[in-house]
């Protein structure tokens, strides 16, 4: 499987979190399906929001973080449809996570994420400083478990394997081999009575499904789509002969089929992140 080159920011990393031991475990909070590590800048302590489809190490918000702004970077927009206007902070000096202090992680940008701490208009949580996105982590294997509300980082040797084994051959559900969408994000085709479907892996969303109007129509009068309280269910997704069901908080109409893979879907699981074998394994 070729790799695509990785821009300048997504090929930015830090191994801070584990200069001193080959497996780190990080306690996590999970909030309206996000999942957040605690953290601090300057003298304002708070959480981060963990997200693999984010492209830099730390992307601050202004809103709760006191910042000098050096630069204008561009204008692009959040998942959820927001309006961002992106900066290059000036003097941040040492970040902490999760209790690791981070010096001169690069490169930083910044914006005003009040979307997500407004609370009186339908914000995540108050506290939020900022993302910690796929370059802290992307040149180590990590495990997400929502049951247990951690993650276990563990440092890869030059094959790419962990220098700790940590996953039994028998709690394997399936390891899925990925490709990389557009902004970099890991993309595994499934398919449902022909219909095919990519799932779409990242941390930082709640995990809605999209579909045209004419698979729509196949997948409900199959009875492999239908309402489940304020949810729905859709069954059938397979990946060469296994089979896998996932529930989802909402069902948009496209241009084409998608699933984004989010906590609707991995809270099912622990799953295990290899960017440098392009790997992601569920594990009962």
């Amino acid at each position: 499987m070729t790799k695509p080159p990785l821009p300048l920011y997504a090929r930015q990393s830090s191994n801070a979190l584990l200069a001193a031991s080959d497996h780190l475990t990080l306690p996590v909070q999970i909030t309206k399906g996000y999942v957040f590590l605690d953290g601090k800048v300057k003298d304002r302590s708070g959480v981060f929001m963990f997200d693999t489809g984010s492209p830099f190490p730390f992307f601050l918000n202004r809103d709760t973080i006191p910042l000098k702004l050096m630069k204008y970077i561009s204008t692009g927009r959040a998942g959820s449809g927001q309006v961002l206007k992106v900066y290059q902070p000036e003097d941040v000096g040492a970040i902490t996570l999760a209790g690791s202090v981070l010096n001169g992680v690069e490169p930083l940008r910044c914006t005003d994420f009040s979307f997500m701490t407004n609370m009186k208009k339908g914000g995540i949580r108050p506290d939020i400083l900022g993302i910690a996105g796929l370059p802290l982590f992307r040149d180590d294997e990590f495990e997400l478990n929502y049951a247990t509300s951690s993650l276990d980082i563990y440092q890869i040797n030059e094959n790419g394997d962990p220098v700790i084994p940590h996953v039994k051959p028998q709690d394997i559900v399936v390891t899925l081999p990925f490709r990389y969408s557009s902004n970099y994000m890991p993309i595994v085709e499934f398919v449902i009575d022909g219909i095919e479907i990519e799932l779409i892996f990242d941390t930082g969303a709640p995990g809605d499904l999209v579909l045209t109007p004419d698979a729509r129509r196949v997948l409900v009068k199959a009875g492999r789509l239908r309402p489940s309280g304020n949810s729905f269910v859709i069954e059938g997704l397979t990946y060469q002969a296994i089979v896998l069901t996932a529930d989802v908080p909402s069902v948009i109409t496209g241009k084409s089929n998608s699933l984004k893979a989010g906590y609707s879907f991995l809270r099912h699981y622990r799953s295990v992140w290899n960017f440098n074998k392009q790997t992601i394994t569920l594990l009962k």
